[in-house]
């Protein structure tokens, strides 16, 4: 055959060379040269044994296979093969892929056809597919091949169990495991831990050892005994398994009632779990763990599931990635029920596969590829990552503090404590009444006279001064609204008297008289100076207070006492003490690491000597005086709301010392000095 091809070729070089020295070649020598061209691909051709050049091509007698590719690729991503065109296994492919997956836990891959090879002779195609698992921030992704033939039909795809993964076989499976790393702790100031894994115990009742009778009757003695709903409880007993264990509660180790144990079929089963020092303790502020929901399931892909435990409220769950870390994922191929352990492999033999993918993301695979005790191949394998620790400001002992001093509050009530020069919440506490609310970084209140201080502030930018005499009648009429001062004001403070004797007694008339100095912008000014009415990201829930600005002169005139449209948070308002305390715009904050950065209006030096004189009077000589010896400056406040036909008041105080910036809201109170300043005082003893 070689011989042949030289023959052809040296004429047609040596007519070509020829035809170039005379300046070209004729028509006639074209025409031969053609045909000897033609004549050598042939014989080429005919050399190769193949009428296909390129199998990535259809050969002319068969059409593309790309639609039944995809639609394989479509049916794996799916689990379900039922729009798949399969051949003469189709009847039991669906079956042999639900048993392949069943250890899966519901993970699934995105697959991609990636190329399709055909051999025209044979009327038959090889696909590639590139799969992909993702396993929360890590992907495990490898090919596989899939065999399809062509007939009267079209395309066909052969199933096998390779399909899924080139080392299954027909006797294994694969197999999905995560090994959970224990959850990090949040760790409050002096490095104490808040929130920590701790030993608890599951409370219930164990059917596997009694009577289906007797479970029923212990059930309804151990919900009474443990204060849970009976009923309910119950029926879950009920409803559940012969061996189920069905808890009631769960409880701290000191919480374990002693009398479990003459209840027949209940028991005390020990585990772990999140909790802070004492139940309820910082809860609206720490949070709480619970179970996920499925859109977080879903979400997570294999990094949660159902029946973990994930954070469900506070800064457990906004921290709960960092504070959960990352599961270690597995996937391993093992024999199906009542196989071999030596069916690991493709070919039946025991031996470890000699190679295995590796994730896409190049993270480690320890053990990829090996075999594992019972005859399991690892194709993929990340360790478990634990958790990070967050590290808060809030300090335990003022946190039980502030809690023991709101535990006589029937009412909604809340105390927020700050380091007075860095603005570190050192104590977020609520009563009980608050029902788990984060009302004290996040409530949404009338900060009433409280706000005179950020009043006092835009006045000062006015050019009063505390020694400057202002009016402070018995009642003001401002476009038809008539405004008073509070019940029990001294009537030695009306007349004339000084700005600070203004704030000292709260005079409300004074504060509106003077308000028409003021332009729409100056109060939110003079407020965000303090801290109040900007909005800042603190990494947990908090709210900064809202001052809008007005031009109606009677919302404005209410803004200026602390009313009208003017909110703020306990938080904020302690914020504010801070601000007056440090001399500059102190933000609260709680996560060590967040930095903010104030937007409002820095204070002058003279600014914030004026408005530490001012609530020093309120101590010295006003209605803070109960708590003189104990803080250095103080703003007393009271706020009006509509309950029904009834208007009530919101009780304020806020206070300074030369170690903290605090601040008491108690949701229906009489007056600040009366209602809130008892509690900082109880605080402060």
């Amino acid at each position: 055959m070689r011989s042949a091809a030289s023959v052809e070729v040296a004429p047609v070089r040596d007519a070509a060379r020829r035809g170039s020295r005379r300046g070209g070649v004729p028509r006639r020598s074209r025409a031969g040269l053609l045909s000897a061209l033609l004549g050598l691909a042939l014989v080429l051709t005919a050399c190769s044994g193949s009428s296909q050049p390129n199998p990535s091509t259809p050969p002319d007698n068969l059409p593309p296979a790309d639609t039944a590719v995809q639609a394989l690729a479509s049916g794996l991503e799916k689990g379900k093969l039922d729009q798949v065109p399969l051949g003469a296994a189709a009847a039991s492919a669906q079956t042999d892929l639900t048993t392949i997956m069943s250890g899966m836990d519901g993970l699934l891959p995105v697959v991609k056809p990636a190329a399709i090879s055909y051999d025209g002779a044979a009327s038959s195609a090889t696909a590639t597919l590139d799969q992909t698992y993702q396993l929360g921030s890590h992907s495990f992704s490898f090919q596989s091949t899939a065999a399809l033939t062509h007939g009267d039909s079209g395309w066909r795809v052969t199933w096998s169990p390779t399909i899924v993964h080139p080392q299954l076989s027909e006797s294994t499976r694969l197999r999905h495991t995560r090994e959970l790393p224990e959850r990090a702790p949040i760790i409050g100031r002096n490095k104490t831990p808040l929130m920590q894994q701790s030993l608890v115990f599951d409370l219930g009742v164990d059917k596997h050892i009694v009577k289906p009778a007797q479970a029923l009757t212990s059930a309804a003695s151990l919900a009474k005994l443990v204060k849970v709903d009976s009923a309910a409880f119950v029926k879950r007993v009920k409803d559940a398994g012969p061996d189920a264990f069905v808890i009631a509660i769960t409880v701290r180790p000191a919480d374990v009632p002693s009398a479990i144990e003459k209840i027949p079929g209940a028991r005390a089963l020990p585990g772990k779990a999140t909790l802070a020092p004492s139940r309820g303790f910082a809860q609206a502020l720490l949070g709480s763990m619970g179970s996920p929901t499925s859109a977080q399931v879903a979400g997570s892909h294999g990094d949660i599931e159902p029946g973990d435990t994930v954070g469900i409220s506070g800064l457990e769950k906004r921290y709960d990635e960092q504070l959960r870390g990352t599961p270690g994922q597995t996937i391993a191929i093992v024999p199906r029920a009542g196989g071999s352990s030596a069916s690991a492999s493709p070919s039946g033999s025991s031996s470890p596969v000699a190679s295995t993918p590796t994730p896409s993301d190049g993270s480690s695979t320890p053990g990829a590829g090996s075999a594992t005790p019972g005859g399991s191949a690892v194709v993929y394998s990340t360790p478990a990552v634990a958790g990070k620790p967050l590290t808060i400001t809030l300090d335990r002992n003022l946190q039980s503090k502030a809690e023991k001093a709101l535990a006589g509050t029937k009412g909604v009530a809340s105390m927020v404590v700050l380091d007075r020069s860095t603005g570190g919440v050192l104590a977020a506490a609520n009563s009980a009444a608050s029902a788990g609310n984060a009302d004290a970084t996040f409530g949404r209140y009338a900060p009433g006279s409280t706000f005179k201080i950020a009043t006092s502030l835009a006045l000062l930018r006015h050019g009063l001064t505390p020694t400057t005499r202002v009016d402070c009648p018995r009642e003001v009429t401002v476009s038809g609204k008539v405004f008073h001062n509070y019940s029990d004001y001294p009537s030695s403070g009306y007349g004339r008297i000084s700005l600070a004797q203004a704030v000292a007694y709260s005079c409300n008339t004074a504060f509106i008289k003077l308000s028409s100095r003021l332009a729409p912008g100056d109060l939110p000014e003079a407020a965000a100076s303090l801290g109040v009415g900007i909005d800042y990201d603190a990494g947990f829930a908090s709210f900064f207070g809202s001052v809008p600005p007005s031009n109606d002169p009677v919302v404005k005139a209410a803004d200026v006492i602390g009313q009208g449209e003017v909110l703020a948070s306990p938080m904020a308002m302690a914020g504010l003490s801070a601000s007056v305390a440090a001399k500059k715009t102190v933000l609260p904050t709680l996560v060590v690491g967040t930095t903010m950065t104030p937007k409002g209006k820095p204070l002058s030096a003279s600014e914030a000597a004026d408005l530490q004189t001012l609530m020093k009077a309120v101590v010295s000589s006003g209605t803070g005086a109960s708590l003189k010896g104990l803080v250095t400056g103080a703003k007393t406040g009271t706020a009006e709301y509509n309950s029904g036909k009834s208007v009530k008041t919101h009780a304020w105080m806020i206070a300074w010392n030369d170690r903290y910036a605090l601040a008491v809201m108690v949701f229906d109170g009489s007056s600040g000095s009366g209602t809130a300043g008892p509690i900082i005082k109880t605080f402060l003893s």
